[in-house]
């Protein structure tokens, strides 16, 4: 039986508390367009380090994780800050049949 570590619980705990935000309309769009500007960020850090990481890594590895998971958050971001359609989409996505593990492993981010 494996442990959970304190980053493990506290990355799910701040992850669920901002998508819990991203169904409030009008807090969303604050919070949207964080998550955009981080994402943004993510991206443009993971383009500029790719070479790097490429070079470092097994071939077995070589995915642009940080560059995927930018536009992923771009993408909520953007979506969570349409005031109420926004709202709607992200709620039904967060609590589909298909679970984001498994569209993470599906795209190979795990």
């Amino acid at each position: 039986m494996s442990a959970i570590g304190a980053t493990d619980l506290d990355d799910d705990y701040r992850s669920s508390c901002i998508e819990i935000l991203e169904y409030i309309p009008l807090v969303s769009t604050i919070v949207g367009l964080a998550r955009a500007i981080f994402g943004l960020a993510e991206t443009l850090i993971g383009l500029l380090t790719l070479p790097f990481e490429l070079a470092s890594r097994s071939i077995e590895h070589k995915k642009p994780l940080m560059v995927i998971d930018g536009l992923a958050n771009i993408a909520r971001g953007l979506i969570a800050a349409k005031p109420i359609i926004g709202n709607v989409i992200l709620y039904v996505y967060d609590h589909s049949s298909a679970t984001k593990r498994d569209i993470r492993k599906g795209i190979g981010l795990e």
